[in-house]
C-alpha cells in the first residue's frame, strides 16, 4: 500500500490465482469509484500494457493464456 492523490493506493504485481482449466477465459475489471485505488503492474502472472490505476470509470480487459493473465483492452 503507498500514499499518493487518492485516499488509499493499493499496488500489486503478485501471481493471480484463478483456477482457471481452460484458456481464452475473459477478465473485465471496472472501478466505481476513487476512494480505494488499486494499481496493477506486470508481474509474474499478468501481462499489462503498462501499469494502470484502477481509478473511477476504469475498465481493464484480460484474457487467461494458460500461463498468465494477458491485457487485450482499456480505458482509462
Amino acid at each position: 500500500v503507498s500514499q499518493s492523490r487518492y485516499a488509499m493506493m493499493i499496488s500489486t504485481t503478485i501471481r493471480p490465482k484463478v483456477n482457471i482449466g481452460h484458456k481464452r477465459v475473459g477478465l473485465v475489471l471496472f472501478s466505481t469509484g476513487d476512494a480505494n485505488v488499486l494499481r496493477l503492474s506486470n508481474g509474474t502472472g499478468l501481462g499489462l500494457n503498462g501499469s494502470i490505476d484502477l481509478v473511477q470509470n476504469t475498465m481493464l480487459s484480460l484474457v487467461w493464456n494458460g500461463s498468465v493473465w494477458s491485457e487485450t483492452s482499456r480505458n482509462n
